[in-house]
């Protein structure tokens, strides 16, 4: 039992380094960086300790986040979960056995807004055009957005979801219904054109590492667009040029660096595109591929992907039922609140009504 034990401490300590980490790490920096300005007599390894296990402090560190940016929902949870995550590692209790912590993160919830309803809808005709103007493009960073713009939509997934994909996270579905799992597959080695490979693969499956708000709980979400297959293949053979066999993330970030004064974009293989980074990259393609605005694309963000999506389902008659199956969401309150029906059908709906 010793050993066992043993080994699954093993396990979780090599988890929480490998994914907690990266995750959490901008987060336990500012903590600590709060704590070294707040409590210089708490700045070194037995004083952060007890900064740790603090409630108060903790709690004074989450109103000075809410502070910094009131209008930002999610960095009191980030927040919140950094701190949880150094208290797993000195064994203390989560934040959340705490009523007064609990209360406050809610009521910095419901504090705010909520962008979903005010969020325009990320129309089918945009990610045509950004497809065509960006999916051939020379520029690498260019088709990779044009195909995570189509994939959020056809997964109904927020950019925060597409983003945080990994590559062990991708199993190719053939014709006869048998999946390929492997890092190195690339549809395009095996089968020599587009016309070979749309013959031969039947679509793919793409794991989420979350799909509800409240649950871990990853899911496979099936893809079957032509398009998607082909862009995906393609980016996926680009990939194992640049690093044969590379697992990790599936859409690496834009790391740029100054050549003879000019900018050169190169990819981060080793981190996944930021969520912040593809949402200003949504909005260049909205400017440069479908001739908005600067003003009208700042009003789309990543959840303009799935408000989008959403309305295409609920165009070609798919049930209330079934689009919460899809979107992954709790309850049909929560799919219902990135439903947003135009002006011109409520307009026809009030027609029928009353004349």
């Amino acid at each position: 039992m010793a050993a066992d034990l043993q080994f699954a401490e093993g396990l979780i300590a090599c988890a929480m380094t490998k994914h907690s980490w990266s995750r959490n790490s901008s987060w336990v920096s500012k903590f600590q960086a709060y704590v070294a300005l707040h409590c210089p007599s708490l700045a070194n390894a037995r004083g952060m300790k007890v900064a740790t296990a603090s409630d108060r402090i903790a709690l004074a560190f989450l109103a000075s986040v809410m502070r910094e940016n009131p209008k930002a929902r999610t960095r009191v949870d980030s927040a919140k979960r950094a701190v949880n995550f150094l208290r797993a590692i000195i064994e203390a209790l989560p934040l959340d056995g705490n009523p007064n912590i609990r209360l406050f993160a809610r009521s910095a919830r419901n504090a705010i807004a909520h962008t979903v309803r005010q969020s325009p809808a990320f129309q089918p005709s945009y990610v045509q055009a950004i497809v065509m103007h960006w999916g051939s493009s020379p520029v690498w960073w260019k088709r990779m957005v044009a195909l995570m713009i189509l994939l959020a939509i056809c997964t109904v997934a927020r950019g925060a979801e597409i983003v945080s994909t990994r590559r062990d996270g991708l199993a190719w579905v053939r014709n006869d219904g048998t999946q390929i799992r492997q890092e190195g597959f690339c549809p395009l080695t095996e089968f020599d054109s587009r016309h070979d490979l749309m013959a031969a693969v039947k679509g793919f499956l793409l794991l989420f590492p979350s799909r509800k708000n409240k649950s871990s709980t990853p899911s496979w979400i099936p893809v079957i667009s032509a398009t998607v297959i082909s862009l995906l293949a393609r980016h996926i053979r680009w990939i194992d040029a640049r690093r044969p066999g590379s697992g990790g993330c599936l859409f690496p970030a834009r790391a740029s660096r100054r050549n003879q004064g000019s900018r050169v974009y190169d990819p981060a293989l080793d981190r996944p595109m930021g969520v912040d980074a593809f949402r200003m990259l949504i909005r260049m393609a909205l400017v440069e591929a479908c001739g908005l605005t600067q003003a009208q694309a700042a009003e789309y963000g990543t959840h303009s992907l799935r408000v989008g999506a959403i309305e295409l389902l609920r165009r070609k008659g798919v049930s209330a039922e079934l689009r919460q199956q899809l979107g992954g969401w709790m309850s049909a309150s929560c799919a219902l609140g990135y439903l947003q029906l135009p002006v011109s059908a409520q307009f026809n709906v009030l027609r029928r009504v009353f004349y």
